[in-house]
């Protein structure tokens, strides 16, 4: 409950607010709870072993803001309206999308990758293997910003791996966003 209140107070402010709200947050993440911030430290030291200390906690700082930005642009998009006349999909990609094969599309779990969700499935049935929530409430409030038709289902990456194959082979879209 109180976060689909929060998404419809934040629905109220353009997305160019919300993003810095968003941004602000993750600023204030940083700040004041440095959860992870050491293993971002020591991971960012192994792949960057020539940036200084500044230059990490730079990246560090950078990452908690765009993770800040992304966190209030899923809340918001409770609220979404999608205008499918902005998106410009060109034929070789409407013609795989048409196609009645089934096939598995993944990607980076970077930014909010169920913005393809509403896009993809006008074209044909996705099945998106989602990760659930510890809280229930929360994990139902995900699911209701990934479901934005009934061309969407959503399956648990812990659930039943014959019902993924059976989706595939019935033509669907399987999508796998990758950490």
């Amino acid at each position: 409950l109180s976060l689909c209140l929060f998404s419809r107070i934040l629905s109220l402010f353009p997305r160019k607010v919300i993003l810095n709200i968003g941004r602000l947050f993750g600023y204030l993440m940083y700040l004041f709870f440095p959860i992870r911030k050491n293993v971002a430290k020591i991971n960012l030291n192994i792949v960057f072993p020539h940036k200084n200390k500044k230059e990490i906690n730079n990246l560090v700082k950078k990452t908690f803001k765009h993770y800040g930005l992304l966190m209030f642009e899923f809340i918001a998009s409770h609220n979404l309206n999608i205008n499918y006349e902005i998106f410009d999909i060109d034929e070789k990609t409407k013609n795989i999308l048409e196609n009645k094969n089934g096939f598995i599309f993944m990607t980076a779990h970077l930014g909010n990758w169920e913005m393809l969700l509403p896009i993809i499935s006008k074209y044909k049935k996705f099945t998106a293997i989602v990760r659930n929530q510890k809280n229930l409430g929360a994990d139902k409030f995900f699911h209701e910003c990934r479901q934005f038709n009934d061309n969407i289902i959503l399956l648990s990456k812990k659930g039943s791996k014959k019902e993924m194959f059976s989706n595939l082979n019935a033509g669907h879209v399987l999508g796998l966003a990758s950490d």
